[in-house]
């Protein structure tokens, strides 16, 4: 019997202190619902935008035909070709170039750079041997040029200078040979976004 009486108040206990427990999570809920509704009269101004990205595009055409119509060659494999006779039956000593235009017809301002990405072949690839210089008219100290957007141009020259050719480099074809591959040149002109107000 006194077992059991000490169970009984036990229970009594454990209950007891359970609902002291909820009763004080109770009145923190009513707490802080009454702080959250109890403030004065508000108001509000609301402001909606919206935004968009700008059109980014550099073209290109060669500067010998004006009539033809500007590219989009945006990739190696739309590259705009340069006429086979630019460059060939090249000797020792000979420097060639070849003018190009390039055009903004994007919706921001670009800052334009050149620079040779490939070269290769006997004839193109040793720096020793042939020198290929990219200048953009007109271009800043750092080698970029500034075009407005849509519509801003800019003439560019490539130039080609053979030096030290000896008798191994004779009778090359554009398609080079087994060991160094073609006689390639690719440049790359790249039009960088310039930031508003700047």
């Amino acid at each position: 019997m006194s077992s059991h009486r000490a169970d009984s108040c036990s229970d009594k206990d454990t209950r007891k202190s359970r609902a002291v427990r909820l009763g004080a999570v109770l009145l923190a809920v009513v707490g802080v619902t009454a702080a959250a509704t109890s403030a004065g009269f508000t108001n509000d101004a609301w402001f909606a935008g919206s935004a968009s990205s700008a059109n980014v595009s550099l073209q290109g055409k060669l500067a010998s035909d004006p009539a033809t119509e500007w590219e989009d060659a945006d990739n190696e494999g739309l590259a705009i070709t340069i006429p086979a006779d630019t460059f060939e039956n090249m000797v020792d000593g000979e420097t060639r170039t070849v003018q190009v235009d390039l055009k903004n017809a994007g919706s921001v301002d670009l800052d334009v750079a050149g620079e040779v990405r490939t070269r290769t072949g006997t004839l193109l690839m040793d720096n020793t041997k042939t020198t290929i210089t990219v200048a953009i008219d007109d271009a800043e100290q750092n080698g970029t040029k500034n075009l407005e957007a849509k519509g801003g141009t800019a003439k560019a020259t490539i130039t080609v200078t053979a030096k030290n050719w000896d008798a191994t480099m004779q009778n090359q074809s554009a398609a080079g040979d087994e060991t160094n591959g073609a006689n390639k040149l690719v440049v790359d002109f790249t039009g960088s976004a310039i930031e508003s107000g700047k």
